[in-house]
């Protein structure tokens, strides 16, 4: 359309220093704080967090390997359960965190796994921080920025 030449990138739970507050911002807050931790379900639902390290690299490579009219999705590849982040939280916060547990959500997605395999082939994208590296390094800027005056 228009002579444009277009590349999508699609992005999955994305966290990091800085970003919109999510879920990983509001925990590691609550977790710092001693306040409660309501959430949905059992804590066994899944999604692919990824650093937002990962997601700038996935971007440079989109713009360095043009390939127009194509859809990436930009991701580790693999899901973590909800359970285990509030775990890594805890370890990285050092502190036990007061946990709610509702019932299932309404609508909610209970597994993300995405498919990067494209992004993987065409692009040469792969995601390089864990997501305990990354749990962990939020944890630091959230203490860090905490300090300087920055509070979530």
């Amino acid at each position: 359309l228009f002579g444009l030449r277009v590349t999508n990138l699609r992005s999955f739970s994305v966290f990091g220093p800085r970003g919109r507050l999510d879920v990983l911002d509001k925990l590691i807050s609550r977790v710092s704080r001693g306040e409660a931790i309501e959430f949905y379900g059992d804590g066994t639902s899944k999604c692919d967090y990824t650093y937002i390290d990962d997601i700038v690299a996935g971007v440079q490579r989109a713009l360095d390997r043009p390939y127009p009219f194509q859809i990436f999705n930009l991701g580790r590849g693999s899901g973590t359960i909800f359970s285990k982040i509030i775990s890594l939280v805890e370890k990285y916060v050092g502190k036990r965190g007061i946990l709610n547990q509702t019932g299932a959500q309404l609508g909610g997605v209970h597994f993300a796994d995405v498919d990067v395999s494209k992004a993987r082939k065409l692009l040469g994208f792969s995601s390089s921080v864990s997501v305990e590296k990354g749990v962990e390094l939020m944890v630091k800027w959230y203490n860090e920025s905490l300090i300087g005056g920055f509070a979530m």
